[in-house]
């Protein structure tokens, strides 16, 4: 958990209590039963009396806001309020940082003994569920300044989906691999797509000191690392996915890499916005695929 300062939210957990309970509150969860979750899911800071007070008052605050606040959490709240478990952590940081952090709880404490606002209509968030089939191969033309500045232009990167995933908005989304063409034109059936390079996304190296990976045998390339190709696409609308996209068809016999580095949970799979994606793309390839980056020279 990080702190970065005497406000209310210049906390990881704060932050992230705050934000929790508003999305689940756009996507039409009931009240109770996202506190409930909120209280499950940080059992173990609430449980430690330096840091249960963070929680406690970002989920009071929150919820007071919203027009929204629960008896036993203003409860709580005033609790950790009046026991000055909270100002226990700043006492031996700067004596300004803990004036500061006093009046800080004293703003709270006011606003929690005061009547709530009404309760505030939350904008319902829509799921997207990306229509892309298991196998769909999709083109993607090369075409940006950054491109043609590296070489690349008018070439195209091939997404294959092989997986998806349910974020935490609910929307699905593609795990993907992906190639590049040699030159400028698109393959059109399986044994021109399978002759293509797959984009490095990442790699790890056999030194780095990890515990999520599969259980098969890792086997490392002559830098002693071992390449991740998969990736997540933020398809979360219709309105983000580049026009530019050419449907090549459905192939369910496009060979995988040969060596890979599988996360075991798609949650630590990499994930991309399409603002930035080309540029993204090109600079792993020609750092990881073609060794551009500094770091083979030392290796």
């Amino acid at each position: 958990m990080g702190t970065w300062g005497t406000g209310l939210y210049s906390d990881d957990l704060a932050m992230d209590v705050r934000d929790y309970y508003r999305e689940q509150l756009s996507l039409g969860k009931p009240e109770e039963k996202i506190t409930q979750e909120l209280i499950e899911q940080n059992r173990t800071f609430i449980l430690d009396d330096e840091v249960a007070s963070v929680f406690w008052f970002a989920l009071a605050d929150t919820q007071w806001n919203l027009g929204r606040l629960e008896e036993n959490v203003k409860e709580k709240a005033l609790y950790y309020l009046h026991s000055g478990e909270d100002l226990k952590r700043w006492e031996d940081e700067d004596p300004n940082e803990l004036l500061r952090r006093k009046k800080v709880l004293l703003k709270l404490e006011e606003k929690l003994l005061s009547c709530p606002p009404e309760k505030k209509k939350i904008s319902s968030k829509r799921t997207y569920i990306c229509k892309w089939n298991i196998n769909d191969v999709y083109a993607y033309p090369l075409n940006s300044d950054y491109a043609w500045e590296k070489g690349f232009g008018g070439r195209y990167l091939l997404f294959h989906k092989i997986g998806e995933m349910k974020d935490c908005d609910q929307n699905i989304l593609p795990i993907v691999t992906v190639k590049i063409t040699e030159d400028k034109e698109v393959p059109l059936d399986e044994p021109s797509i399978n002759c293509l390079e797959y984009v490095k996304i990442s790699c790890r190296n056999k030194n780095d000191i990890f515990e999520h990976h599969h259980d098969e045998k890792l086997e490392w390339d002559e830098y002693g690392d071992m390449p991740i190709y998969r990736l997540i696409l933020m398809n979360t609308s219709a309105r983000i996915i580049p026009k530019s996209l050419i449907y090549i068809g459905n192939f369910a016999d496009i060979k995988p890499p040969e060596a890979e580095f599988k996360w075991l949970h798609t949650a630590e799979i990499p994930r991309f916005k399409w603002k930035d994606f080309e540029q993204s793309i090109v600079d792993r390839y020609c750092g990881l695929n073609l060794h551009q980056y500094p770091f083979y020279n030392s290796k």
